[in-house]
């Protein structure tokens, strides 16, 4: 009897799944920024933004893809102050047009130099608004002094018929005032596919156009306690000397894009930007790569 008893409690804890636990503060990053989440005795208070009803509902998103872009002015977003912006179906928006997919089964490390950057991520996640009846829906509501995402419903990519489960809602919301930035969480259920995601399957937090300064909420996969829970990312007030450069533009000063023809050739000419709020003194190399449709790089400069 004694030896059952030990077999049903090793058998009991071989299925308990130990969640991680929200930082209830954090940063500053290289630039200046930090936050505290509504757990912090000096975080914010969680008020779910309902804009289901008197916002615009946002259209195209699938499995893996981004759409734009949308208008914004009056925000400042590290050092720069951005004009447009792009939702992922991943749980993020982005400065830029970025897709931003899991890699090896996991999602990024905020900051990370050389993927995609540029981007707020309050719940980065492997999601799909595909499939038949997929409850998912994004809407965007500007206030003039506020401008606020909200991804409502939100399921995981399940391998299953209908090709998602779970659900998740949460919101991003930019405050034209003091340039913060607020996740609320609203709902968290289920996870993605889980033959093909064991750990590191969510990811949340704010990178800037180079990927060298960031600040990262979360990376992991059970959270514990994010349901109605609010995280603040405050714009500093004294920003940290920072030295920074990045791509305008490249041949193409209206949309950054260009299209050939098969087997043209040319000469890509780049427009570099100071993306910081020092001068930039010195000399640097600036190289390129381009890539296919496939995304196999094709050329290097």
């Amino acid at each position: 009897m004694k030896k059952l008893t030990t077999f049903l409690l090793s058998a009991f804890i071989s299925t308990i799944t130990i969640a991680q636990t929200l930082p209830s503060s954090g940063g500053p990053d290289g630039f200046g920024y930090t936050f505290k989440n509504s757990n912090d005795p000096n975080g914010p208070t969680y008020q779910w933004f309902d804009i289901s009803t008197i916002g615009t509902q946002v259209f195209g998103l699938g499995d893996d893809n981004f759409v734009g872009p949308f208008p914004i002015s009056g925000f400042t977003y590290y050092s720069s102050n951005p004009t447009q912006f792009w939702i992922g179906s991943n749980g993020f928006i982005s400065f830029n047009p970025v897709n931003i997919a899991s890699t090896n089964a996991q999602f990024p490390i905020i900051p990370t130099v050389g993927g995609p950057n540029d981007y707020i991520a309050p719940f980065m996640s492997d999601l799909n608004f595909g499939g038949t009846n997929n409850p998912g829906k994004v809407f965007i509501y500007d206030s003039g002094d506020t401008l606020c995402v909200s991804f409502n419903d939100v399921p995981f990519w399940v391998n299953n018929s209908s090709q998602f489960g779970g659900n998740n809602t949460f919101q991003v919301i930019l405050n034209r005032a003091d340039s913060s930035i607020t996740f609320n969480h609203f709902k968290q259920v289920g996870a993605p596919e889980p033959t093909a995601y064991t750990n590191n399957y969510i990811s949340s937090g704010i990178e800037n156009a180079t990927g060298i300064e960031g600040l990262q909420y979360y990376r992991g996969d059970t959270i514990a306690g994010i349901v109605q829970t609010a995280v603040k990312f405050s714009f500093p007030t004294i920003i940290q000397p920072f030295t920074d450069a990045e791509v305008n533009w490249v041949d193409n000063t209206d949309n950054s894009g260009k299209i050939f023809t098969t087997n043209h050739s040319f000469s890509p000419t780049a427009n570099i930007k100071n993306a910081g709020n020092q001068d930039i003194t010195t000399s640097f190399n600036v190289s390129y790569h381009i890539t296919n449709s496939s995304g196999a790089i094709v050329n290097l400069g």
